[in-house]
């Protein structure tokens, strides 16, 4: 059986939506989308490519998948559930 890993933006405060763009997530008001760009630098992209590193599935949600390029994906396996739900399996392209 696999692992799942999970790799999250959380803030101290309990923030863990829209780290990357200011436009990225608005849901419910929030305004302070981008919230982690002024802090990035070679360590930190250093250590999330380290921890990313490991390879296997990458888990989207359908938000998070919506932004993704499409040229950075490329699809390899789709099964539609008996509920109707489709589990599309994609790679880096």
């Amino acid at each position: 059986m696999s692992r799942i890993v999970v790799f999250n933006s959380l803030t101290l405060d309990g923030v863990m939506q829209a780290p990357g763009r200011p436009d990225e997530d608005r849901r419910g008001g929030f305004a302070h989308g981008g919230w982690a760009a002024p802090y990035v630098d070679e360590g930190m992209g250093d250590g999330m490519a380290e921890g990313m590193a490991d390879g296997g599935p990458l888990l989207l949600g359908r938000r998070m998948f919506a932004g993704q390029d499409a040229a950075e994906l490329r699809l390899v396996n789709s099964v539609t559930t008996t509920t109707g739900v489709i589990i599309a399996t994609y790679e880096p392209a």
